[in-house]
């Protein structure tokens, strides 16, 4: 990732299309994103964030 000048970081993922699960890592623990689309249940049962991409 790369922090930009206001602070934020980014990083870009090329993604095929479909609905695909993710979560953040912050400082060791995983977080949901609260600004995606939704969120689920991944195969281990842990709360995920999803993006569908078409």
């Amino acid at each position: 990732m790369e922090r930009q000048t206001d602070g934020c970081w980014f990083l870009q993922v090329p993604l095929s299309q479909g609905h695909h699960l993710y979560q953040f890592l912050v400082d060791g623990e995983p977080m949901l994103d609260p600004k995606a689309m939704g969120a689920v249940r991944n195969d281990w049962n842990e709360p995920a964030s999803i993006i569908a991409v078409s």
